[in-house]
């Protein structure tokens, strides 16, 4: 199972390619709480209306819902309880969030980012090293902060 949190929906639905996410990540889902977050970003203009139809929404078990109370406590809601459920499901977790990230890593979960995602759609042909380059830069602009300016610059695609 591979937990998506707010900061990577956000990143495609700013380039408006969320269908590249159901392609490379079938068994994707979220959170109520994330599904909340991305709402008032659309409400408020800050993300553009998209349709999340596509992506699976679990609700938290009560075991889970504990440790997102937990994780809350120093994290917002939709990280927290992207965690809560990827560390009781033993899922990946997929955040471009510092602090979530730090968070997964004491819980020794798998992580990963909008730059694995690309990394992932360039490595099984969904699109061209270019194509994924284009939409990094377009993140850029729409305010994701990349530590990178091409995919070429952590993976070797010749391979």
């Amino acid at each position: 199972m591979r937990i998506l949190d707010n900061t990577i929906l956000s990143n495609f639905a700013h380039v408006k390619k969320l269908e590249l996410l159901a392609v490379v990540l079938p068994d994707a889902v979220t959170t109520p709480q994330v599904m909340d977050e991305l709402r008032q970003g659309e409400a408020t203009k800050r993300l553009p209306v998209s349709n999340w139809q596509w992506l699976t929404v679990v609700s938290l078990t009560a075991n889970e819902l504990t440790h997102f109370e937990q994780i809350r406590l120093v994290l917002h809601d939709g990280e927290a309880s992207c965690l809560a459920v990827a560390s009781a499901r033993n899922g990946t977790f997929f955040s471009d969030d510092r602090d979530a990230r730090r968070y997964a890593r004491r819980l020794d979960l798998p992580i990963s980012g909008t730059l694995g995602v690309l990394v992932l759609l360039v490595r099984d042909q969904h699109v061209t090293l270019p194509q994924a380059d284009k939409l990094l830069q377009t993140m850029i602009q729409a305010g994701y902060h990349s530590p990178i300016n091409s995919l070429a610059e952590i993976y070797d695609f010749r391979d």
